[in-house]
């Protein structure tokens, strides 16, 4: 008998009289875009609404749309704990008697664990979120299936069900409980089947993207619409290729891949050949070098263009160097901002004051470069944040090279380094002033940082894949359609979804089965702060890699610090400004230098960077923010000694608050910012040269400051406050 609207109304009110459910809120609803909210059902009653929630196990809420709504018998429900959101013609309501389901025949084999990705999978069901109980009965009704793993409605995989067999190995991945069935049923007819059981000749199915993932997906769905008794994918491409179905599924791909349109680095800008990239990706070209805006020149013209044309819809080729990349990640890291006005970084109009050595946004902590030369053995350290603002951002990829991430990813290292950052943010050069790193590389050649923005490539490309005459053959179908997203990662700490970080983005690839354990363990290696994504600056990982990996504690002497400039009798050197050195020319400069044991760089102030500064090993360092002080691990034996540099040995105080007199006797003037050791020098070189005259007094100008003038013999020294002059011995 079929029940009146009038009758369902009144049922309605005689369950909510009986006391089986009682308004929990008026004005609200299960919450959208919640793992908590279990279904949505539309031309619903308040009866049938409950009826649901009350034959749906973990339902404890539903919501129902009033006929005066804007949502009029639109029904959700969701589970225990769930927060009801605002939204205004909706009641929701609790269940006070909640429907007792039978035990499920299966027992738990652990918590955060999930079936290992492999040849023992059975299947994933990603589609929508199962309940517990509907996993457990996609296991039951799958042959071979003995295990399944489901993700808890608080992880970041709410109800995905994922099932294996007897022998899989089960991996560990927070958030994921995995079940072991007790009971098990009875199918007549086991994989792996030949395909000819399943498919006739010329039978085509259609995936996106052409690899192992895709064309399990796309013959399952194939399968589900024409009946193939209890046989899946998996039992096919066993039967038919039961050596490998994984090779011979890749040649299959492999081949398929051939017939996508290509296009190189050359064909952004007829510039950019291959030995223009590797210069660019080391830092030295003049998109690095330079600056000012990208905005209006040729070569910002032709990277938008290429952004909007074939980077979204061809497969981009190699820059040779990076062909090599053995961890499945690349990664650019930036140290300068050479464009104004696009509101990323700290360069800024006008460009002549505002933009040397301006700094990139900030989003990581680099820790050390390694260093190849035979007389310096240890890394440069950078405690303490003293490199300055850094960005660093990366890319990663599934070990299937035929997967959308492995055949793009010289897309998205275009999009990533000249589009995204350079041309739109300006961002350009390496970290720091180093001949031993690069501006982008293979992840396992970077230099050790905390941490990397991460991003991935969405595509949509159609493969049709054929059963022709017992062998499968697959060929685009349509246009590539090329996205450029933040990656969507899982944070190894916790298992809880992490956006735009790279070191997430490869434990997610690991954790869905793409990506090797040891690849993952060797991308760690290099962000070091991997376990704690949100963590830009993250000084504790730093410390906590140096000391694993050199046995040592991290130094502690080496941030803001620099050779004294009050004891001249120590400072050896001090090159110019505006002519920046980088950390290997500062160490060599002081191993070729009598003497010299520390070396002080500007590693982190615009007017200094670059200034390098030596001193000898009684030098008191001091301290001055910007600049990194490394002592020389080993010394040059130089042929001839010299008696150590100081007043007696070499000079001797003639006058103080006196100097070389302007006109004919004096030889030259020089300076400021020397040393007294390099004013010395200077006059030692001249054979004409008796005095030098050096400014060093107390309460001096500051352009007196190491200011250098020499004299002859025959010169009429000139009172002037804070100056001293000195008179050769030798």
């Amino acid at each position: 008998m079929k029940l009146t609207l009038a009758a369902i109304s009144l049922l309605s009110v005689f369950r909510q009289a009986e006391g089986q459910y009682v308004v929990a809120s008026n004005d609200s609803k299960c919450p959208y875009g919640s793992s908590t909210r279990l279904f949505r059902l539309q031309d619903q009653t308040l009866d049938s609404c409950y009826l649901k929630c009350y034959d749906t196990e973990t339902c404890n809420y539903f919501s129902f749309g009033s006929d005066s709504s804007a949502y009029p018998g639109v029904c959700m429900g969701c589970v225990e704990g769930a927060i009801l959101e605002t939204h205004a013609g909706f009641t929701a309501f609790e269940l006070t008697e909640k429907k007792e389901f039978p035990p499920l025949a299966a027992e738990l084999a652990d918590n955060d664990v999930k079936c290992a990705f492999g040849e023992h999978r059975v299947f994933k069901h990603n589609d929508q979120a199962l309940t517990l109980r509907q996993c457990h009965e996609k296991c039951y009704d799958t042959p071979e299936c003995h295990y399944y793993s489901w993700g808890t409605m608080t992880s970041g995989y709410p109800g995905v069900c994922i099932g294996c067999d007897e022998d899989s190995a089960l991996s560990g991945h927070a958030g994921f409980d995995t079940y072991a069935l007790t009971e098990k049923q009875a199918f007549p007819t086991e994989a792996p089947v030949h395909p000819s059981t399943c498919l006739e000749n010329g039978d085509t199915f259609t995936t996106n993207g052409c690899d192992y993932e895709a064309i399990l997906d796309g013959l399952n769905n194939y399968l589900e619409e024409n009946e193939c008794g209890e046989h899946d994918a998996q039992a096919v491409l066993d039967g038919f290729f039961p050596d490998s179905s994984i090779d011979a599924v890749e040649s299959v791909c492999a081949d398929a891949w051939l017939e996508i349109p290509t296009s190189t680095f050359n064909d952004v800008d007829g510039r950019f050949n291959d030995e223009f990239m590797e210069s660019y990706i080391n830092g030295d070209t003049f998109l690095n070098n330079e600056t000012g805006t990208f905005q209006g020149t040729v070569e910002g013209q032709n990277i938008n263009e290429f952004h909007n044309d074939e980077a979204k819809r061809t497969v981009v080729q190699s820059i040779p160097s990076l062909e090599t990349c053995e961890y499945n990640s690349m990664m650019c890291c930036f140290g300068r901002d050479r464009q104004p006005n696009d509101n990323n970084g700290n360069c800024a109009d006008p460009i002549e004051t505002n933009c040397i050595n301006a700094r990139p946004a900030d989003n990581s902590n680099l820790c050390w470069t390694e260093t190849d030369m035979d007389y310096f053995d240890d890394p440069f350290t950078f405690p303490g944040k003293s490199e300055g603002a850094i960005h660093c951002h990366g890319l990663a990829w599934a070990d299937d090279e035929n997967s959308f991430e492995s055949k793009l990813r010289y897309n998205n290292l275009f999009y990533v380094s000249l589009y995204d950052h350079m041309y739109q943010r300006g961002y350009v050069e390496t970290a720091v002033d180093s001949d031993n790193i690069a501006m982008c590389g293979c992840v396992e050649d970077m230099s050790k940082v905390s941490r990397a923005d991460c991003t991935q490539v969405d595509v949509v490309q159609s493969f049709e894949v054929t059963f022709l005459d017992g062998e499968f053959v697959a060929t685009p179908a349509g246009e590539m359609e090329v996205e450029f997203n933040a990656c969507q990662g899982t944070d190894p700490s916790n298992g809880n979804r992490e956006d735009n970080d790279l070191a997430s983005y490869v434990y997610r690839l690991n954790q869905d089965g793409r990506l090797s354990d040891d690849i993952m363990d060797t991308v760690f290696e290099t962000l070091v702060g991997y376990d704690q994504p949100n963590n830009n600056q993250n000084e504790e990982a730093c410390e906590n890699a140096y000391t694993e990996t050199f046995s040592e504690p991290y130094p502690d002497n080496v941030a803001n610090l620099k050779c004294p400039f009050a004891d001249q009798t120590e400072r050896l050197f001090r090159t110019e400004d505006y002519k920046p050195l980088s950390l290997e020319e500062c160490q060599a400069l002081c191993y070729d230098t009598p003497f010299c044991q520390y070396f002080s760089l500007g590693i982190n102030e615009r007017q200094y960077k670059g200034v390098c500064i030596g001193c000898t090993a009684d030098a008191v360092l001091e301290v001055d923010n910007g600049f990194n002080s490394y002592e020389m691990t080993e010394t040059q034996e130089f042929p001839t000694a010299a008696p150590t540099p100081g007043l007696g040995d070499l000079y001797e105080l003639v006058g103080s608050d006196v100097k070389c007199p302007f006109g004919e006797t004096r030889l030259f003037r020089d300076g400021p910012n020397l040393s007294r050791t390099e004013c010395y020098q200077e006059c030692v070189a001249n054979p004409d040269c008796d005095y030098f005259t050096f400014g060093e007094g107390a309460g001096i100008r500051d352009e007196w400051k190491g200011l250098c003038m020499g004299c002859t013999a025959n010169a009429v020294l000139q009172a002037h406050a804070g100056f001293n002059t000195y008179g050769l011995l030798a």
